[in-house]
């Protein structure tokens, strides 16, 4: 088997935000606001190729299902940011539209490539008609390129290589209720420099799940619940002291709870919900202060519902219907010192299945409710998605 994807992206925008330099902020009169703005470019391409080949066999009882794959990816984007003056706003009688005047020379031009190539053997062994287990190794080898083009000096050439490897042992106790337990490692060439030069390490991370599945009714119902605690290590942020460059905060943990249900009605209606608690801590920064503060904009709570119904006969046959809502809790951070209020939005789709096609149009966030989908700094809060409607042909050959 073969997978290939290409991904192309192109984005650019002004930024206007609060100048956090030593004059900047709320001024003296606790009335006019200093700001500043940013002219950002972003753009690059990307693709995975990812090929492995499989065979299923046996030594004497037990069945193994053996895969071996390479997957190679590479990424290339250029960003650039370019410094601009904006003036000052009253932010008790604010007006807007003042003239945004950008530097003819940029802040920053970085041109980086990311490259990363995967080997990987995984086992899936039927031990016993109620018991599976499943070994996965994986050897990965990235390399990061970054030019500055203000100067064409080369800011880093850096390579990695690692080894990381999963786990999981699945029994079925009694027809339909089978505990399982998993393992898993990772690992993330993230990209990006230090102020120094030195360029990010990637990021690493590790893994535990411990559950149980529920298969009812011929498997036309289906429920998961599940404990996971996730570490990582190296995790990247934004430099505050130095725009455009990165630094490696430390460790941070998730832990929690996941709760899954998948239903085929068999009148035409599939129903899936889900619900996850989840709470996040820091656990190694190079701040003290946020050591043991939430991860930022981690919803303690969050849950999803989702009905679809599809007409099963007449002339409307391959017809569908979907509706359902997400929720979540509000968020706080290490980052910002307020909390994000809680939101609830709503989705619909229509779909048809025909003969070798398949067409549909979701509407995301149908009503276009304005919400916050959590904190960046003390200083910006963006805001969630508006409404979008994402429309996708597929052909089946």
């Amino acid at each position: 088997r073969q997978n290939f994807r290409w991904q192309d992206y192109d984005m650019d925008g002004r930024l206007v935000a609060v100048d956090n330099g030593a004059s900047g902020g709320l001024q003296a009169n606790n009335r006019q606001l200093k700001r500043q703005g940013t002219l950002q470019d972003f753009r690059g391409h990307g693709f995975g190729l990812d090929t492995h080949v499989s065979r299923a066999f046996d030594t004497g009882s037990i069945r193994h299902t053996l895969l071996a794959g390479v997957d190679v990816n590479r990424h290339a984007k250029r960003e650039t940011t370019t410094r601009c003056a904006v003036g000052m706003l009253d932010v008790f009688t604010p007006v807007y539209g003042s003239t945004v005047s950008c530097n003819v020379t940029p802040l920053t031009d970085l041109d980086e490539t990311i490259r990363y190539t995967g080997f990987y053997l995984r086992d899936q062994v039927r031990l016993t008609d109620r018991l599976n287990a499943s070994v996965t190794l994986r050897r990965d080898w990235a390399s990061i390129e970054s030019v500055n083009m203000r100067t064409g000096a080369s800011i880093t050439d850096e390579n990695y290589a690692t080894t990381t490897g999963s786990a999981g042992l699945i029994y079925e106790v009694i027809d339909g209720v089978s505990p399982y337990v998993s393992y898993a490692e990772s690992f993330l060439p993230q990209g990006g420099y230090a102020a120094s030069g030195e360029a990010v390490k990637p990021e690493s991370g590790k893994q535990t799940e411990v559950g149980v599945k529920f298969s009812f009714a011929q498997g036309r119902i289906q429920a998961t619940v599940a404990h996971f605690d996730l570490e990582r290590q190296d995790v990247r942020a934004s430099d505050g002291s130095n725009p455009g460059f990165y630094i490696l905060i430390g460790e941070q943990r998730t832990r929690g709870y996941e709760l899954e249900l998948l239903a085929d009605l068999r009148n035409g209606w599939n129903l899936s919900a889900a619900y996850a608690n989840t709470d996040g801590e820091v656990v190694r920064d190079v701040i003290a202060a946020n050591v043991g503060k939430p991860l930022d904009n981690v919803p303690r709570h969050s849950a999803s519902l989702w009905a679809q119904y599809r007409v099963r006969s007449g002339a409307l046959t391959g017809l569908g219907l979907g509706a359902g809502l997400r929720y979540e809790s509000e968020k706080q951070g290490y980052s910002f010192a307020y909390t994000i209020p809680d939101y609830t939005v709503f989705d619909a789709s229509v779909s048809y299945i025909g003969q070798g096609y398949r067409l549909s149009v979701i509407a995301k966030n149908l009503f276009d409710r304005d919400y916050f989908a959590g904190g960046l700094n003390n200083n910006v809060i963006p805001l969630g998605d508006p409404r979008r409607v994402l429309a996708s042909v597929t052909l089946d050959f």
